[in-house]
């Protein structure tokens, strides 16, 4: 007869020569066991830098002809949330172009005199991270 630590012993023989299913058949009767493979074990995982920020777009809030402002910040600098960095003119209208968040402006943008659509990316600003302390 087929004891406990016999089926033990028989299932740490398949396991460790890659056997997936064993059957005993004794006196009439008849023991199948079916071994699921090992789980993979987690490979550990590096921590990963902090992915770079990605450049907000500044969008148009209309259409029409796109005019940097006089004083408009160069490419590089600083630029502070809620800051004008040109308008879009539409008809005799002056729409102000924001900032949407603090950050660097990036690029030159588009020309002055462009015409623009509502939602067109004119400039992009990447965001400042904050550093931990």
């Amino acid at each position: 007869m087929v004891e406990v630590k016999d089926i033990a012993g028989l299932a740490r023989y398949a396991a460790a020569h890659g056997i997936g299913e064993l059957v005993v058949e004794e006196r009439g009767r008849r023991i199948g066991l079916r071994l699921l493979p090992p789980a993979p074990t987690p490979s550990p995982v590096a921590a990963s830098p902090p992915a770079p920020p990605r450049a907000v777009a500044v969008a148009s809030p209309a259409m029409g002809v796109f005019q940097a402002a006089p004083d408009a910040p160069a490419a590089g600098t600083a630029v502070t949330g809620g800051a004008i960095l040109g308008h879009v003119r539409l008809g005799p209208l002056l729409l102000a172009v924001r900032a949407p968040i603090d950050g660097i402006l990036l690029g030159a943008g588009i020309p002055d005199g462009t015409l623009v659509g509502h939602g067109d990316r004119l400039l992009e600003i990447e965001p400042q991270v904050e550093k931990a302390t």
